[in-house]
């Protein structure tokens, strides 16, 4: 039986694994994020591009599970938080996808853009917004904004790869945040029964 999440509606959408979901995000981000590091000289949409169109895929799946969870919100917050979350993944992933084969430079600002605004956004939504077990999330966060200034500075690789790495790892903390605050529901969830 699915954990139903709290502030949502009792649809079909509400209905779905969603522990399945969080560890799909933590496989796959934590598995492209070893192909980045492994293999980073990947050639793909003939440009040497990394891991970025994959990893820009990711992020626009992410964003896409996020619109569900917006239609399964049933309070205002929860839904402008995940329509708010969805639009960044989905703008961000479709602008990686449609530019490869850009310079470096572009990358560079698009990925740390997206890590810094994602990411300080989450953290403030569980400052704003009472998440049970919000520590993952603010670590993850805090992970994320980490490797978006290192992206920004260079430092210490500026190169795609270090990028893909780090949209990649993004993707993959998520799914572990996500796992924590999961079980941290069904645990509220089981002691109200």
């Amino acid at each position: 039986m699915p954990c139903r999440l709290s502030g949502t509606k009792n649809h079909h959408f509400a209905k779905l694994r969603f522990h399945d979901f969080q560890r799909m995000m933590l496989v796959l981000g934590s598995v492209l994020s070893l192909f980045s590091i492994v293999a980073p000289n990947m050639q793909m949409l003939d440009t040497s591009s990394s891991w970025l169109p994959v990893a820009a895929a990711l992020i626009m799946l992410a964003g896409i599970l996020r619109c569900v969870d917006a239609y399964a919100a049933t309070s205002k917050p929860m839904l402008l938080v995940n329509i708010q979350g969805s639009m960044i993944d989905l703008v961000c992933g479709f602008i990686i996808l449609t530019s490869v084969g850009e310079t470096m430079l572009t990358f560079s600002l698009l990925a740390t853009a997206y890590l810094l605004i994602q990411d300080l956004f989450r953290i403030i939504v569980t400052f704003l917004l009472e998440r049970p077990n919000a520590k993952s999330a603010r670590i993850g966060g805090a992970v994320s904004v980490l490797m978006g200034l290192m992206a920004w500075m260079n430092w210490p690789f500026s190169d795609l790869w270090f990028l893909s790495f780090a949209l990649s790892a993004e993707v993959a903390i998520r799914g572990w945040a996500l796992m924590h605050y999961g079980n941290a529901i069904h645990k509220q969830v089981m002691m109200t029964k």
